[in-house]
């Protein structure tokens, strides 16, 4: 997509490049790009205004090991201090000792996460990182790498400007918006530049709800949001971020935009 065009409350067409570039006449339009890529071309009313007094997360990269020996567990905790002391004595940069680790899928697997500055990615940083741990951790010395991202991924991104904000204090009091509303649960998780991951949990057991009013446009009759595109505030959208609620909007994203398609005028 590299052009939206719109006439006043509705997006008519868009613009979209590839080996053969054409223009689409959407009835209804659903931004899931994560970073609100839709939203920033609709016009500045349409997404919400950037707040300078909040900072920007920094983003993530992911490498998945094979080959791990040893009790895995043990990694959460052995990695990051390991990091956080090469760090202290110069060896890698600051921003390593921010890695963390979850064991699995399988036996012998287990995924990095590494913080990384999207503004200016290094992924040097991270193959040092990962080169260090290699040297001085028994549990890599024979770890392969199956897969890793392809590019530094953010964590933030425009939200839509919606009918209903989805806010910090929904999430944490687990508010419900009825039967029809996307359920969900996940902390919120906040990476600061200084400070590294943070997280603030719901109320266990419990879930809050995200109402079709925060996936629909305030100014855009024909326009829909979901994952990390909805709307939301920066604590909420720290929450709803994560893939399986992501995969949730965008299921009823895409049945609302079913419904709202067959109407003569939707939304």
């Amino acid at each position: 997509m590299t052009a939206v065009q719109r006439e006043r409350d509705r997006i008519t067409s868009l613009t979209l490049a590839g080996d053969s570039p054409r223009s689409i006449e959407p009835d209804v339009v659903i931004d899931c790009t994560g970073g609100g890529l839709l939203l920033t071309m609709a016009g500045e009313d349409v997404a919400q205004p950037i707040d300078p007094a909040v900072p920007s997360m920094l983003g993530g990269y992911a490498v998945r090991f094979a080959g791990l020996r040893g009790e895995l567990e043990l990694l959460r905790l052995q990695i990051p201090y390991t990091l956080a002391v090469a760090v202290q004595k110069g060896d890698l940069p600051a921003l390593s000792r921010f890695t963390v680790f979850h064991a699995g899928p399988g036996a012998g697997e287990g995924v990095c996460k590494f913080a990384i500055n999207v503004a200016d990615p290094s992924i040097d940083q991270i193959d040092r990182t990962i080169a260090y741990l290699q040297r001085e951790l028994d549990s890599f010395k024979a770890a392969t790498i199956v897969d890793r991202s392809p590019h530094a991924l953010p964590r933030d991104g425009r939200r839509l400007a919606g009918r209903y904000v989805v806010t910090d204090q929904d999430v944490m009091t687990a508010r419900k918006f009825g039967a029809s509303a996307v359920h969900a649960w996940w902390p919120a998780e906040r990476w600061d530049s200084a400070t590294g991951p943070s997280y603030a949990y719901p109320p266990a057991g419990d879930h809050y709800d995200i109402p079709a009013d925060a996936m629909k446009s305030a100014t855009i009759k024909n326009l829909l949001a979901a994952g990390n595109c909805l709307s939301a505030t920066p604590g909420a959208a720290a929450s709803l971020r994560a893939s399986g609620i992501c995969l949730a909007t965008g299921t009823a994203a895409g049945e609302l935009a079913a419904k709202l398609a067959t109407q003569p005028h939707p939304i």
